[in-house]
């Protein structure tokens, strides 16, 4: 509050909660603390179910005056830095624990989310975090089964919200899917519940591919609803 310093506190997603009255007072007050945010998913399960996120993200993104990340990469991270220094207002950075793979930064990053791919397509598959990399997936999957979709990298959603209707549309025109490990409840303005793949319990501890399998976020399972929500019209 006095100023001089650069603050950054961190902990676990989950315990987030903990910390909501800090969150909202720094937004109240405008306070420019970067709220480091690790095991942003249900498979981050090594410490049980108590340190597994489930509704943490739309609790957070639904405080005023602050932005929400969930990088995808190293370059979405860096971009968050970079709005945590020209925004001067609190920031909540929720980062995955476990290795990502690679792909390239995009010169859209700043704008909150950005296509990934820029085929001709017909629905575009929106993702965050550790999702991307899902949705790169299903993608290929779904390719190969006629139906040709984009991947949109979420990085805000309050940094979109704040984007031209010109941009918006380029994303949010075409059919909406969303891959996110979470309730996912802040999307719904964009999409059908249906059309979301999401958690809405508590999670599990066990590897990662079984947990994606049990939550339905195994590419088969995932491609296999899209494809017949998008036969159905």
């Amino acid at each position: 509050l006095h100023g001089g310093l650069n603050v950054v506190c961190s902990t676990f997603l989950t315990f987030s909660n903990y910390m909501l009255p800090s969150i909202r007072m720094a937004g109240i007050m405008n306070l420019p603390v970067m709220f480091a945010f690790s095991h942003s998913s249900i498979y981050d399960t090594a410490d049980g179910i108590t340190h597994i996120p489930v509704e943490q993200l739309d609790q957070l993104r639904l405080v005023p005056n602050t932005v929400v990340a969930r990088p995808a990469n190293v370059h979405e991270c860096t971009q968050v830095y970079v709005w945590w220094k020209e925004n001067k207002k609190p920031i909540c950075v929720s980062l995955s624990r476990g290795t990502l793979p690679y792909f390239d930064g995009n010169e859209n990053m700043s704008k909150g989310a950005y296509l990934v791919t820029e085929d001709k397509a017909s629905i575009n598959i929106m993702a965050s975090g550790s999702e991307v990399s899902i949705a790169m997936e299903v993608k290929k999957d779904l390719a190969e089964k006629g139906v040709v979709a984009n991947v949109v990298s979420v990085l805000s959603l309050e940094i979109f919200e704040n984007q031209d209707k010109v941009y918006k549309n380029k994303i949010l025109s075409k059919p909406l899917f969303v891959i996110e490990s979470g309730t996912c409840v802040n999307y719904l303005k964009y999409t059908k519940p249906e059309n979301c793949f999401n958690v809405c319990e508590f999670g599990k501890t066990g590897d990662e591919a079984n947990l994606k399998k049990h939550f339905g976020y195994d590419t088969q399972t995932i491609s296999k609803k899209i494809l017949k929500i998008v036969n159905k019209k």
